[in-house]
């Protein structure tokens, strides 16, 4: 519960979906919001033939009521499976997309993610495209993107041989992104499969890291990255009624010195698998 919130107001206010929809779009897999604009990714749509591009949608929600589809996102160099649209994020006018899947440099899925200019949310422009610098096949690179200013954090849960990578890039000239650092996984246990960022905070999950004699209990990690060539992690944080294979830290948020971490498969009461969220006071 929420203080201060008339729930009995809280409504709906719109169904949105592709213009261009299909069967198995798989619209709205990814979702991030700031101010008035709403990105979503549908990393099934087949593009120009390619099945599995993957494409994202730019909506203008100032009339939260009408929501105005402003633009269909691709990757300028875009191919069959690289699942574009499977994580997105947005903060004020930067836009961040990733593609997990997409072949680099002759790597299969060593994953990549797209920087966009939505300042003129109608005609937004690929700024550039971002990979880890030691990018390597099967490391996922972008099924977990996250932006907040100038800095976007990305994650590659599957890279070797830590088990999972985070890499923070400075975004301040977004052509030419610089990769600041790279984080290895405290624990191995897909470490970045899911990454928020909310001013210094980073916070970072790793859904099958073992927890005492728990596996796959899970956790997340807070890192300071005020300055982002020498993150600082400061936390671990874990479920205080964690068990085996809840797959905590599958899904995170951030916003201010708030956390929000997700447990998909959390047992409630007999509820096997119903699910449960936490929340943790980061000052």
């Amino acid at each position: 519960t929420c203080n201060n919130v008339d729930w009995a107001a809280v409504l709906q206010k719109a169904k949105i979906t592709g213009s261009d929809g299909a069967a198995s779009d798989l619209f709205g897999m990814s979702v991030a919001v700031s101010g008035n604009l709403a990105v979503v990714g549908a990393y099934n749509k087949t593009v120009g033939g390619h099945a599995s591009q993957g494409e994202a949608y730019v909506f203008d929600i100032s009339n939260p009521s009408s929501p105005v589809p402003m633009a269909i996102l691709t990757a300028s160099d875009g191919a069959a499976g690289d699942d574009f649209g499977m994580s997105v994020a947005v903060s004020g006018n930067l836009a961040v997309v990733g593609a997990y899947n997409k072949t680099v440099g002759g790597h299969a899925a060593q994953g990549a993610a797209y920087i966009f200019d939505i300042s003129n949310p109608s005609s937004p422009v690929q700024k550039a495209e971002i990979t880890g610098s030691d990018g390597a096949a099967f490391d996922y690179f972008g099924y977990g993107v996250a932006v907040s200013g100038n800095r976007a954090v990305v994650g590659a849960y599957d890279k070797s041989p830590a088990g999972g990578a985070v890499y923070i890039f400075d975004l301040s000239n977004p052509a030419a992104p610089v990769q600041k650092a790279e984080i290895a996984a405290p624990a191995s246990g897909y470490f970045g499969m899911s990454v928020a960022v909310s001013g210094n905070l980073a916070v970072v999950g790793a859904e099958t890291v073992t927890v005492g004699s728990n596996a796959s209990q899970g956790a997340a990690y807070v890192f300071d990255i005020s300055n982002p060539a020498s993150p600082v992690q400061k936390a671990q944080i874990t479920a205080s009624n964690g068990a085996a294979s809840d797959l905590f830290g599958g899904a995170v948020a951030v916003s201010g010195n708030l956390a929000v971490v997700g447990a998909i498969r959390h047992t409630v009461g007999a509820n096997a698998q119903q699910g449960a969220v936490y929340v943790f006071d980061l000052t």
